[in-house]
């Protein structure tokens, strides 16, 4: 799906609705409704991509802000991934 591709080549669900003329809440409904599982498959990509990204600038931080900020998006995406991808980043129970 041509929408799918944009975004996972770094275009905003913002910059792609603008394109195609509707909202944001109009194209997150339209791919749910007709693509959720190419759509949730392609959020797991992304959040996986900020997630080793965060990794990497943390490794790299110069300063107490640097890497402060890497942390907090390091939590974003493990917080992303841990909702749209649990059977592998979700918290382990075990019984």
């Amino acid at each position: 799906m041509d929408i799918i591709t944009r975004y996972l080549n770094g275009e905003t669900s913002e910059r792609i609705a603008h394109s195609l003329k509707c909202t944001r809440q109009g194209l997150a409904y339209f791919l749910r409704k007709n693509a959720e599982e190419d759509w949730r498959e392609a959020q797991i990509v992304q959040a996986i991509e900020r997630k080793d990204r965060a990794e990497e600038e943390m490794e790299c931080a110069t300063d107490a802000l640097s890497l402060a900020r890497s942390r907090e998006q390091l939590r974003a995406a493990q917080w992303d991934l841990e909702r749209l991808f649990s059977r592998l980043y979700g918290p382990k129970q075990e019984i």
